[in-house]
C-alpha cells in the first residue's frame, strides 16, 4: 500500500478521559481525523467536535461495537483503504481493549505508529507515548551484520568508526542503517566525552535473536 504525505490520524474515543486524545492530536498534528466511538460515548463525538471547531482538519465518525475485535479492526482496515492518499497513525489513548488492540494489529500491518499518554498520579504533564512499528522483514542482513558486532564487541562501540572497522567499511557506509536502526529503538546513541557511542539495547539483542529464530524455524509456521 503506498501511503502519500498527509496524514490520518485514527482516534479510539472513551467513556472518560478524553482530553488525552486531544492532547496527542494537538502533539502530533494530523491534516484529517477518524474517531472511532460506540454508542454509549456518541456524545463525546460531538463535545470533540466543538472542541475542534477551529481546526483546519476534517473529522468523521465511525460507530464500533466496543468489543467486537474483528469487526472493529475490518473498520480500522477499511478506512485505511478509504484514505490511500495517507500516511496513517493511531492514537489510542482512550476507548475499550478491543478497540485499541484492533488499531493496533492495524498498526502491524501497515507498519504504522501509535501513540497514546501514558498514565500518571497527575494528569498535567502526562508524556506522549510513541510505538513505533517493529518488522523483521526490514532488520535487513546489514543490519543484523551490526546488531550482530555490537554484541560481539560487548554491546557498545565508542564511535562510528570502531563499528564499521570491525566490517571492513568505511564509516558513511553504515550511518543509513545505525539511523533506521536507532529509530526502531534497537540501538541506542550518545556522547560520552566528545565521542558518539553506540548500544545495542535489550530490544536489538532480543530481536536479533528472533529474527534469527524465525530463519532456522525454531518453529512451525
Amino acid at each position: 500500500m503506498t501511503m502519500g504525505e498527509k496524514v490520518l490520524q485514527i482516534a479510539t474515543l472513551g467513556l472518560y478521559a478524553n482530553e488525552r486524545v486531544d492532547q496527542v492530536v494537538l502533539m502530533k498534528g494530523a491534516d484529517k481525523l477518524v474517531l472511532l466511538y460506540t454508542e454509549a460515548n456518541k456524545d463525546d463525538v460531538v463535545s470533540f467536535k466543538e472542541r475542534h471547531a477551529k481546526a483546519k482538519h476534517p473529522i468523521d465518525a465511525e460507530l464500533v461495537d466496543p468489543w467486537g475485535y474483528e469487526s472493529i479492526l475490518a473498520t480500522v482496515l477499511d478506512i485505511i483503504l478509504r484514505h490511500k492518499e495517507y500516511t496513517v497513525q493511531f492514537n489510542i489513548s482512550c476507548g475499550t481493549i478491543a478497540m485499541r488492540a484492533a488499531c493496533h494489529m492495524a498498526a502491524v500491518l501497515i507498519e504504522a505508529p501509535v501513540y497514546f499518554v501514558a498514565e500518571t498520579e497527575r494528569d498535567a504533564g502526562r508524556p506522549l507515548v510513541e510505538v513505533q512499528p517493529l518488522s523483521l522483514s526490514k532488520l535487513t542482513a546489514p543490519k543484523r551484520t551490526i546488531l550482530s558486532n555490537l554484541i560481539r564487541l560487548g554491546g557498545h562501540v565508542q564511535s562510528q568508526k570502531e563499528l564499521a572497522d570491525v566490517e571492513g567499511a568505511h564509516p558513511s557506509s553504515i550511518s543509513k542503517h545505525l539511523k533506521e536502526l536507532e529509530s526502531q529503538k534497537y540501538i541506542r546513541r550518545s556522547r560520552e566525552g566528545g565521542k558518539k557511542t553506540i548500544e545495542i539495547t535489550e530490544l536489538g539483542k532480543v530481536i536479533l535473536r528472533l529474527k534469527d529464530a524465525r530463519r532456522d524455524r525454531v518453529w512451525g509456521g
